[in-house]
């Protein structure tokens, strides 16, 4: 489960978690695994014949510093799902952790030692798994077998024997790099089994290149030819037996056999219905899937942007933090030009001065020629204020103050 309650997405999962699916027949004992390990009441164990996981889902824990995530997925031969929507589920999966760049770590195989032999719906599954995979992730893929308790060591070791050796079974992954290991009773057992695989590397499946890499429809990759073969050998098949039901029916209507002709109609329409869903099972897997997937991104990014909202309440500090330097610079700007606006102020006050004793110095020249030299100085003072600006005026302007004063007392 995410933080929020819901359901763990990969938009709640780090990219750099060690991402396992696990994999194997109904029964297997895939959700037992897992709750072992992750000790979360969240997973659901089935206590019959009937499968529970009908989706794949996510188990997130910690185990030593690490950061795991497990994938429980269904098995091919679920009790409720086709093998086309079973096939469409995981692919669905597969290919969205492929497009966000969330490589799996590795894929746990179960099988249960207890089976005598290997039935169609293993033999169905294990055939799935291999186009699933390809050769080359084979080398991160361990084949669990479980409930050891349920047999004697002489049952399980002849039966261990047969799948490693037998090439029909596990003989070719086994070549390929896969490894074998027994899955016990106890939370330890299984967890061991889990460390085996935390620092393995990085690989991708043949169906996600298949899909994201050559853009295959799913129809077109080696899983889903596997599942179209199947379905249209079923087909064919299930065609056949329906045309004998309805050359049954007509030769019951024939013999006036009621009770025979009831039976029969029963059984044509259920088989005609069951024509239909394999027909239809098999376009599920042709369709264009860019929209289901449209939606699964869609759900990733909203999650992400859940994730960078709480991330930016950190930011806004810093923000604010920059935005406070760049008001208090703001108003040194802004004060800066008051300072210059008051020197120029006085620099006019002081040229109005000089102006004015200017002014008076050569209304002096008209009563006193010998005032001549004093109304010179003055303009002199005024140029150089002029073009200098010194702030030396003032003072030149309080001498010639006094000198003008002193010069009109004495015409006085």
């Amino acid at each position: 489960m995410s933080s929020d309650g819901a359901p763990l997405t990969f938009a709640d999962v780090a990219e750099d978690v060690v991402l396992i699916a696990v994999k194997g027949v109904t029964g297997s004992g895939k959700s037992t695994f897992i709750k072992r390990v992750t000790g979360s009441e969240e997973v659901v164990i089935g206590k019959d014949l009937t499968s529970c996981t009908k989706k794949p889902s996510l188990h997130k824990f910690t185990h030593d510093g690490a950061a795991i995530v497990l994938i429980d997925t269904p098995g091919f031969d679920d009790t409720f799902l086709s093998d086309g929507d079973v096939l469409q589920e995981i692919a669905a999966c597969l290919e969205l952790t492929y497009k966000i760049n969330m490589k799996l770590t590795g894929i746990i195989y179960m099988h249960r030692i207890v089976d005598p032999r290997m039935n169609h719906g293993g033999m169905r599954n294990l055939a799935m798994f291999r186009k699933l995979c390809g050769p080359e992730p084979m080398k991160n893929v361990v084949l669990a077998t479980s409930f050891w308790s349920k047999v004697t060591e002489e049952e399980g070791l002849d039966r261990e024997h047969q799948l490693r050796t037998n090439p029909d079974f596990w003989a070719e992954m086994i070549e390929e790099g896969a490894q074998m290991a027994r899955i016990g009773d106890t939370k330890d057992s299984c967890l061991a089994l889990v460390e085996r695989m935390v620092h393995k590397g990085r690989i991708h499946l043949q169906i996600q290149i298949e899909m994201c890499d050559d853009e295959l429809p799913l129809a077109k990759t080696q899983a889903g030819e596997q599942v179209n073969g199947e379905l249209a050998e079923m087909a064919r098949k299930h065609a056949e037996e329906l045309l004998k039901l309805q050359q049954d029916l007509q030769d019951a209507i024939k013999a006036a056999d009621q009770k025979l002709e009831k039976t029969l109609k029963r059984e044509l329409t259920k088989s005609e219905k069951k024509l239909v869903q394999m027909q239809q099972q098999q376009e599920a897997l042709k369709a264009d899937r860019r929209n289901e997937i449209r939606v699964l991104e869609q759900e990733f990014d909203r999650r992400l942007r859940r994730v960078e909202a709480g991330k930016k309440e950190e930011a806004d500090t810093d923000l604010k933090a920059k935005l406070a330097r760049a008001r208090r610079q703001d108003r040194l700007n802004q004060a800066q030009p008051k300072k210059d606006k008051k020197k120029d102020a006085m620099k006019y006050l002081k040229i109005a001065g000089v102006v004015t004793t200017t002014a008076l110095s050569i209304a002096h020249c008209v009563v006193n020629p010998f005032a001549v030299g004093s109304a010179v100085t003055s303009v002199v003072h005024l140029v150089n204020l002029f073009f200098s600006g010194s702030d030396t005026v003032s003072g030149d302007l309080g001498d010639m103050g006094s000198e003008i004063s002193g010069e009109w007392s004495d015409d006085n």
